[in-house]
């Protein structure tokens, strides 16, 4: 994948590292190699401004769509809807909610309009829903085949949801949407690819809090995730290798 964009969708509330200055100081992770330095990018966005639908300030619609990176509305009963996405001055919100009279649901969903290319290093500070519809924060290629999950975890306190409301999922995706139902492939722990499903010891839940969670983009065939600041994962065209699973 050669280009991705950007796309946060379903139900969180989000602050990104950006250019702003509360973020300065805040150190990337990630090593960016001998005698190389990070540089912010411009799509960098702390939503410090207030937005709604109908009312979307610049600082918005230069580095933000509402929707899909296409005119998909929604995999099964979800529908994008841009109502669904505000921010107050502060922070990002993406909310979900039962669509009135149907059995659907109205969630939100925003795509970044420039697009990034490896090396890059993406950070979302997050803190997630109570419910078992996905949060995500990907990257995505043009036609949707190829897509790296910075972000993909499904909080829920509902009973029965445990082992997935202790869990963030840590993979990407080769998809084949010629075919009817699409393939999909993914690297996982089914196939003795460790690491997928990170979680840590003592803690029951990730939705109590926020979550800074990053990957960085190295190059076609490597991939590393960091979770609060720490490694935690990484992907490589031939080898994988992640933290303890006690965390």
């Amino acid at each position: 994948m050669k280009l991705a964009t950007l796309l946060l969708v379903t139900s969180a509330a989000i602050s990104t590292h950006s250019i702003a200055a509360e973020w300065d100081g805040i150190p990337v992770p990630a090593n960016p190699g001998q005698g190389k330095t990070w540089q912010l990018q411009s799509i960098s966005d702390d939503f410090n401004y207030s937005s709604s639908y109908n009312n979307r300030p610049s600082q918005f619609t230069t580095r933000w769509k509402e929707g899909f990176i296409n005119p998909w509305t929604g995999p099964s009963l979800t529908e994008w809807n841009p109502g669904h996405v505000w921010s107050n001055g502060d922070l990002l919100a993406i909310q979900a909610h039962q669509k009135p009279g149907s059995d659907k649901i109205l969630m939100g969903s925003i795509t970044s309009k420039q697009t990034v290319q490896y090396p890059v290093y993406v950070e979302a500070r997050v803190k997630l829903s109570d419910l078992t519809t996905a949060n995500n924060f990907w990257m995505l290629s043009a036609d949707s085949n190829e897509e790296i999950d910075v972000l993909e975890t499904y909080p829920s306190s509902r009973p029965g949801q445990e082992w997935f409301d202790e869990r963030i999922h840590l993979s990407h995706h080769m998809l084949d949407h010629s075919f009817d139902p699409f393939l999909d492939y993914q690297p996982r722990d089914e196939e003795n690819v460790f690491g997928t499903w990170y979680w840590e010891s003592g803690r029951s839940n990730w939705r109590n809090g926020f979550v800074t969670i990053g990957v960085y983009w190295r190059d076609p065939w490597h991939l590393e995730y960091y979770i609060n600041g720490r490694w935690v994962r990484t992907l490589d065209k031939y080898s994988y290798s992640y933290r303890n699973q006690n965390g």
